[in-house]
C-alpha cells in the first residue's frame, strides 16, 4: 500500500499536491498494481491526473469519523477529496486502463474547470477499451456548471459506478458516441444505488450494450426551473440522434423533485423521464413523478421512444404520475409488452401517445390505462 501523506502530501486543500499523487499513482502501475491511500484530507492538484495504461491500482480514501461535522448533504467534512484546480480538459485520465478501482473518494473540480473530471476510453499510447473500473461509494461534483462532464466512458467495458452521489454538472455519465446503427461502444455498465443531482441536462447520455440502471435517485433540477429549453426539457435519460440502447435494465429508480416551476402553466411541457432508442429494454419497478403532491414538480412524459424499428421492450410494474405515460415517435417498431403498471395523469391529458405505431403490441392489467 502506498500513502500519499507518506511520500509527502499534505491534504490541506492549499497546497499542490499534485506531483506526490502522480508519483504514487507511478509506483503502483510499475508495480503491476497497488493500492494508493489518501488518508483523510483535501488533496488539490493543479495537472492532469493519469492512470492511464494502469492495471490493478486501487485508489482509496479513508472513511470521514463520525465524530466529525456534517456536511449539508451529511457527509463528514473530514473525508477524503481529491480536488482539480487546474485548466486542463480532463483531470482524471483512464484511458485504456484495466481493473481500476475508486473507493471512498470525493473527486471534486473549482469553478475555473470546464472539461470532463473523469475520462476513460483508448489511452493516447494504446488502442485498447478501458475495462472493469469500478467506482464504489463516491462523489463527483463542484460548482454547478454547464459545461463540465463527470464522467465519459466512450469506448470503455464493464463498468460499475455504486452507492456514488453525482451533483452539479452538465452531465453526469455519457456513453457511446453515437455511429450510426453501430452503437454501443461502452458496454456492460451497472449502475447502482447512486444520486444523480442538479445536473443542468439529462445526466446519463447514450448507454450503449448491456447496461443496467437499478434502485437510483433522479432529482436534478432542484432550483428554480426558467424559462429556457435547457432547463425544461429535464430527464433522467437521453439518446442523442442516430444512437441505439441495446439490452438496457432500468429497473427500481426514483424520479422526481425538478424544480419548483408551481407558477408555470398546467400545460407546460417538461420533457420526458425517458427518452430512449431501444433494442431489447426492460422498464420495470420504477416511479416517475413529482415530488410534494405538485404535479409541476414533474416531467412532461415518463418513457418517450425515439427514431424508428424499435422492438423488444417490456415497460411493467411502474408508478407513472407524468401527464403522459408513454409516448412513441417514428414508425417500425414492434415486440412491445405494457402491463401491470399504475398510471395517473392530469384531467384532460392522453396517458399515451403514438402506440398505434407499434405492431405486435399487448396491453393489459394496467391500471388506468385505457
Amino acid at each position: 500500500m502506498i500513502n500519499v501523506k507518506t511520500l509527502g502530501a499534505v491534504g490541506d486543500g492549499v497546497a499542490n499536491d499534485g506531483p506526490i499523487i502522480q508519483q504514487a499513482i507511478n509506483q503502483a502501475i510499475s508495480a503491476g498494481g497497488d493500492t494508493v491511500l489518501f488518508p483523510r484530507g483535501r488533496y488539490r492538484y493543479t495537472a492532469p491526473l493519469s492512470v492511464a495504461d494502469g492495471r490493478n491500482v486501487h485508489l482509496v480514501g479513508e472513511a470521514g469519523s463520525a465524530a466529525a461535522p456534517q456536511r449539508g448533504d451529511g457527509i463528514p467534512r473530514d473525508d477524503s477529496e481529491l480536488v482539480y484546480d487546474g485548466s486542463g480538459a480532463v483531470a482524471i485520465s483512464l484511458g485504456s486502463a484495466q481493473g481500476i478501482t475508486f473507493q471512498r473518494l470525493r473527486l471534486r473540480y473549482t469553478a475555473a474547470f470546464s472539461g470532463t473530471l473523469v475520462k476513460a476510453g483508448h489511452g493516447t499510447t494504446v488502442a485498447r477499451d478501458a475495462r472493469d473500473l469500478v467506482f464504489d461509494s463516491c462523489a463527483f461534483e463542484g460548482p454547478s456548471s454547464a459545461s463540465v462532464v463527470l464522467f465519459d466512458g466512450n469506448r470503455s467495458i464493464n463498468l460499475t459506478f455504486r452507492d456514488s452521489v453525482f451533483r452539479a454538472a452538465a452531465r453526469a455519465i455519457t456513453g457511446s458516441v453515437p455511429s450510426g446503427t453501430n452503437h454501443g461502444q461502452c458496454n456492460a455498465v451497472l449502475i447502482q444505488r447512486c444520486s444523480f443531482e442538479g445536473t443542468q441536462q439529462r445526466p446519463i447520455v447514450n448507454p450503449g450494450q448491456g447496461w443496467a440502471i437499478v434502485a437510483c435517485t433522479f432529482e436534478h433540477l432542484t432550483r428554480p426551473i426558467s424559462s429556457t429549453a435547457v432547463q425544461r426539457d429535464a430527464g433522467a435519460v437521453e439518446m442523442t440522434e442516430g444512437a441505439y440502447c441495446f439490452g438496457l435494465t432500468y429497473e427500481g429508480n426514483w424520479h422526481g423533485d425538478v424544480g419548483d416551476v408551481v407558477n408555470d402553466s398546467i400545460s407546460t411541457d417538461y420533457g420526458a423521464w425517458l427518452r430512449i432508442r431501444p433494442q431489447g429494454a426492460q422498464i420495470s419497478g420504477n416511479y416517475f413523478g413529482w415530488g410534494a403532491n405538485n404535479e409541476h414538480h414533474g416531467l412532461g412524459r415518463a418513457i418517450e421512444i425515439l427514431g424508428d424499428g424499435t422492438g423488444g421492450v417490456v415497460i411493467s410494474g411502474n408508478r407513472i404520475q407524468t401527464p403522459t405515460a408513454i409516448r412513441v415517435n417514428g414508425t417500425g417498431h414492434s415486440g412491445y409488452v405494457i402491463q401491470g403498471n399504475h398510471v395517473t395523469t392530469r384531467p384532460g391529458q392522453s396517458v399515451h401517445q403514438g402506440l398505434e405505431s407499434i405492431s405486435t403490441l399487448v396491453i393489459q392489467g394496467n391500471h388506468q390505462f385505457p
